[in-house]
């Protein structure tokens, strides 16, 4: 019969242990950090949308682009709504004035050129 080999495998000693336990928790705070700064990203661009919808809404009663303006504020509407995960009232306040006065002008917009084609 033969014998059985003795393992090379050495017992980690309580220092590896430490060490392994702060890399993990580095990287931890790591991901916590990038989490973060994307969330904050994500809520920036919120704000934007929201109220690049309300400026945009706005601007369709005062210019007549064949209804661009009004679309574009419709578009970031939905978009400021659909981000708005944190239900910030000012934003989403924004957001829905905005998308009211793009639809409303869209609406007349494209009733006027039924009109004109007909």
């Amino acid at each position: 019969m033969q014998k059985m080999k003795k393992s090379k495998v050495k017992p980690r000693s309580q220092r590896s242990i430490e060490m392994e336990e702060e890399n993990k928790r580095i990287i931890a705070e790591m991901e916590e950090k990038k989490q973060k700064k994307e969330n904050e990203k994500n809520y920036r661009f919120t704000i934007i949308a929201s109220f690049y919808s309300l400026i945009f809404g706005i601007f369709s009663w005062l210019m007549d682009w064949f209804g661009v303006i009004s679309l574009v504020s419709v578009i970031a509407g939905v978009i400021g709504l659909r981000l708005n995960k944190n239900n910030v009232r000012r934003e989403r306040i924004a957001a829905i004035i905005g998308i009211v006065f793009g639809g409303l002008r869209l609406a007349q917009q494209i009733i006027s050129y039924i009109g004109i084609l007909q």
